[in-house]
């Protein structure tokens, strides 16, 4: 056999004499098959590796020869789809169907082996038709099983005849499908109801199912000459081995509600049906879905994952399982458990990830920022490795083992299986991939309270119920570093008396009281403790209706830590937080310190929410954009706090959102009026034909503060979209549009508002249409518009709807003005109107300065900009392409309006002063501050505009 040696002299030299053996075996048993692979080296050096490597697959190929020829003729592909050749080998022989079942396996998982041990097939590919395999199986068992019965007993019927049939719910890998190669199936066979079978021997349906159960395990699960087809687990069922074998929906649902554990809710996360799917929509709607996933947040499931995390060590130590790379520190189990916590987690909130298969999730996880990118990316590589591995340990003799093989030849064997050179470096690969898995582990599951903690919370028991004196008390606040021990004591002992505690169960109190520690020890060494400590405490009664809140931060030390420096920062997001506790998420977002917010981050955001929310639910999209905004914001303000976002880019992001939130309300908006009024007959590819919204001020200027208010203007012209006879229907249905549209941004929900919308700036103000047509709009500013509405036209811009508008918003913007700018006086009535602005509008007291509309502040340094560029416009049409101050300062500049040195002066004032205000904004206090702080910057000013204004 000469023309065999060059390559079997390929393989390693430890298995070329096995190799040789097998290959004698499998060309005895087939005249012919010699000279067809003598002509075929690269088939040849294919069946020697599968030869080599899998001693299961060498045996199938000398008992059936014939399958081996099939593979080369094939290039190892599958010719005849999988189900097709299960119907011809039931066919073949219908009178013995375990045997047909377990022959089609053979060829499944000999075709399967041999496409992966050669690279002609991917992980995801292999698990794909490895699962598939398991589907057709039991459809097929379930299919004889029915048929066998129905002989005696005829078939299930509820109590109107209506026929049942049997669910079963595939679990664990196969539910996922993720299947591996000598796995077994995790099954939970359902029933839809109650009833009796119509044949002449009556069985109620939780007999005839049960019996069907049966015999659907010993078609499956028996072993023969020929092997079993799957080795069936059951224990998943409710009560496992104590329970019925089949259940009805309503008992299924009855169980899940009454005696469902956490372990439960884990394992019904890759639930699926593999038989009568139809059936069980329902069931997975009303029933699995709620009991998995609850409807917010679920921090509360992390004391349950404590629990689950304490017994797998226990079992790993137990068992010795260290070398297990399923069950062992840093094995396929430990990814699954990370990717699978955070689906119950979140998955209630988040539909994306209500995902089966690992490998999606992982993927999902980063995507919506649940996992940073590292962890993502090293339990992906490493779940990839760990299962390659896996199959290929059971491939060799096709036994359900997690372990590493003992003897030089099969360890040998494994390593040229990984495509590795020894197994030395194959072990050095797993190690490499385990410590990984187990740091995200360690990071990302809950692990147990250490003995400090457990004393600490002993001693702190003592506050809450009054045991503890006054004096021990401050010893033990001492002792954590803290600066303030007497206010810091009397704002425990208010919380303790105070109604919180009085509201929560049993459960909450004990949250609240195992979180309390951790919150002083972080809080009590900063020297404005009793600040925080109220802030915080003032969290904790908003979220005190949820207690799992209280979970979820003491299971999260980086958190809590983001919390207590943020309540130390800025009453204003404290605030957000109490009002809006779903924000606490954002806390736990791993990309949070280093993250810097951004438009493309916000689009993908919204579009998961709103996508999330019911299609046909106005009320559901409209939480949705309010959590989305807050949520936005509230990052944008942590990157400012932070200095991760410098001010313009602080404003540019608030302005973002603003505008998302803007163009997504209109779009829903236009989309609910057209359910009740006929809309637009033209059909041009356009948002909102015909309606346009622009935006004044500060969302105008691209300058948005926190809490800002919008300043809109609607603008229609119905002849873009609506037939000549139908133009008044066209004014009707924009003047409901507008109105719908304010409503919509400003309606006060539980989440609370989208915004504060102010119309005033509107052609006639208040006493002028909601909506003006373009035209009358254009005729006003040319003819009519007074010099101050002018000066805030400079600001205006298009933000949502009709971009054919947009355009022509903005040539008329830009003939008014350069061309309709009364110039004559201008400079009078710029600075009356700044002078009754100071006298009605400034906050201040003696000895202190408004930032906003004292002399020399921003509106003055606004005034004096816009004052400028009306002036100028006409000469030099460039001072009104940018709606914002700075850019508009910039072009002052550049025109030699400004000189250098006043520009800067300028912008220089005009910068401290928004930082400062943004900053007093996140503190929670006003725009006031001491008449010394600003007083070069404001004397500056006034200098300036009585140079180039005068009064």
């Amino acid at each position: 056999m000469d023309w065999n040696q060059a390559e079997l002299e390929k393989l390693p030299s430890i298995l070329r004499g096995e190799t040789e053996s097998r290959l004698h075996e499998i060309l005895a048993a087939e005249p012919g098959l010699e000279s067809l692979l003598s002509a075929a080296p690269d088939r040849l050096a294919q069946l020697l590796r599968v030869a080599s490597l899998s001693p299961f697959a060498a045996r199938i190929m000398a008992n059936r020869p014939r399958l081996l020829r099939a593979l080369i003729d094939s290039a190892g592909e599958q010719p005849v789809s999988a189900s097709n050749r299960l119907h011809q080998y039931l066919a073949r022989d219908p009178a013995d169907p375990m045997l047909a079942l377990r022959l089609w396996r053979q060829e499944m998982i000999l075709g399967v082996i041999w496409r992966d041990l050669n690279g002609l097939s991917d992980l995801s590919r292999t698990l794909e038709e490895l699962s598939n395999c398991a589907d057709l199986a039991l459809q097929a068992a379930s299919r004889i099983a029915t048929r066998e019965l129905g002989e005696a007993y005829g078939l299930p019927t509820d109590g109107d005849g209506r026929l049942q049939e049997l669910v079963i719910l595939a679990m664990g890998k196969l539910g996922g499908g993720e299947l591996n190669l000598s796995s077994d199936i995790d099954l939970i066979f359902l029933y839809p109801a109650a009833g009796a079978t119509d044949g002449p021997r009556q069985l109620d349906n939780q007999q005839y199912f049960q019996r069907l159960g049966q015999r659907i395990i010993y078609l499956l699960d028996e072993v023969t000459e020929q092997g079993r087809v799957y080795r069936v687990d059951m224990r998943l069922r409710p009560f496992g081995d104590a329970g019925p074998l089949a259940l009805s929906f309503n008992a299924l649902e009855l169980y899940l509600q009454e005696s469902g554990r956490d372990w439960e809710r884990y394992a019904y996360v890759k639930a699926r049906a593999v038989t009568a799917a139809a059936l069980s929509d329902d069931l997975f709607r009303n029933v699995l879905r709620p009991f998995v996933y609850r409807r917010y947040l679920d921090y509360g499931v992390f004391e349950a994952l404590r629990d689950m995390r304490e017994m797998i060590a226990r079992e790993v130590e137990r068992r010795d399982l260290r070398e297990n790379i399923k069950l062992g520190p840093g094995g396929i189990r430990e990814i699954e458990f990370i990717a699978q916590c955070l689906q119950l987690i979140r998955g209630g909130s988040q539909p994306a990830l209500r995902r089966r298969s690992l490998m999606e999730i992982l993927s999902v996880l980063e995507e919506h920022r649940f996992l940073p990118t590292k962890a993502a990316s090293e339990l992906a590589e490493a779940y990839e490795f760990l299962r390659d591995l896996e199959n290929r340990i059971q491939a060799a003799q096709d036994r359900q083992t997690h372990d590493l093989p003992g003897g030089s030849l099969a360890r040998a064997a494994l390593a040229s299986a990984m495509k590795l050179p020894d197994w030395g470096q194959l072990v050095e690969t797993l190690h490499r991939h385990t410590r990984k898995v187990s740091h995200w582990f360690d990071e990302l599951i809950p692990q147990p309270a250490t003995d400090d903690d457990q004393e600490a919370r002993q001693a702190f028991a003592g506050i809450w119920d009054g045991s503890l004196s006054a004096a021990d008390a401050k010893k033990l606040l001492r002792r954590m570093k803290c600066a303030a021990p007497g206010k810091v004591l009397r704002e425990l002992r208010a919380l303790a008396g105070g109604s919180l505690f009085r509201r929560l169960d049993q459960p909450g109190g004990d949250r609240l009281r195992q979180l309390l520690p951790a919150i002083v020890r972080l809080a009590a060494p900063r020297s404005d403790a009793p600040l925080v400590l109220q802030r915080m405490f003032t969290v904790l009664e908003a979220v005190g209706r949820r207690s799992a809140y209280f979970a979820m931060l003491s299971e999260n030390p980086a958190a809590l830590e983001r919390l207590v420096e943020l309540c130390g920062a800025s009453g204003f997001l404290t605030r957000q937080v109490a009002g809006s506790p779903l924000l606490l998420d954002e806390l736990l977002d791993p990309n949070l310190p280093s993250g810097v917010p951004d438009r493309q981050q916000f689009i993908a955001e919204l579009d998961n929410r709103i996508q999330a929310a019911a299609a046909d639910d106005l009320e559901q999209q409209h939480d949705a954009l309010r959590r989305f905004q807050n949520a936005a914001v509230f990052r944008v303000a942590l990157a400012d706090l932070d200095q991760r976002l410098p001010l313009m880019k602080v404003s540019d992001r608030l302005t973002d959102i603003a505008e998302l939130v803007l163009q997504r309300s209109l779009h829903l908006v236009w989309d609910e009026l057209l359910k009740r009024q006929p809309g637009p007959a033209a059909t041009v590819d356009v948002s909102a034909p015909g309606f346009l919204v622009l935006g004044y001020g500060k969302l105008g200027g691209l300058e948005l503060a926190y809490g800002s208010d919008l300043d809109l203007v609607f603008l229609h012209d119905a002849g873009l979209a609506w037939p000549q006879d139908r133009l008044e229907d066209g004014v009707v249905f924009y003047s409901r549009l507008g109105r719908r549209l304010v409503n919509f941004l400003s309606m006060q929900t539980p989440a609370g508002r989208l915004y504060e919308v102010d119309m005033r700036l509107r052609p006639s103000g208040q006493a002028g249409l909601l909506v003006s047509s373009f035209q009358s709009f254009s005729e006003y500013q040319e003819q009519k518009a007074w010099t101050w509405e002018h000066q805030a036209l400079l600001r205006a811009r298009p933000v949502a709807g009709d971009q054919r508008l947009a355009r022509r918003f903005n040539e008329v913007r830009g003939e008014v003005l350069t061309r309709h700018i009364d110039e004559d006086g201008l400079a009078e009535r710029v600075s009356r109107m700044r002078s009754k602005m100071r006298r009605e509008l400034s906050r201040s007291a003696s000895g202190q300065f408004d930032i906003k509309q004292d002399a020399g502040g921003i509106a003055d340094i606004e005034f004096l900009v816009q004052y400028l560029v009306l002036r100028e416009a006409r000469r030099n049409e460039k001072l009104i392409v940018w709606p914002d101050n700075m850019r508009q300062l910039e072009a002052l500049s550049a025109g030699g309006v400004l000189e250098e040195e006043q520009t800067r002066l300028l912008m220089e004032a005009y910068l401290a002063y928004r930082r400062r205000l943004h900053h007093l904004s996140l503190e929670g206090g006003g725009g006031v501050v001491d008449d010394q702080e600003f007083l070069a910057e404001a004397s500056a000013v006034s200098v300036l505009w009585q140079e180039l204004i005068g009064e």
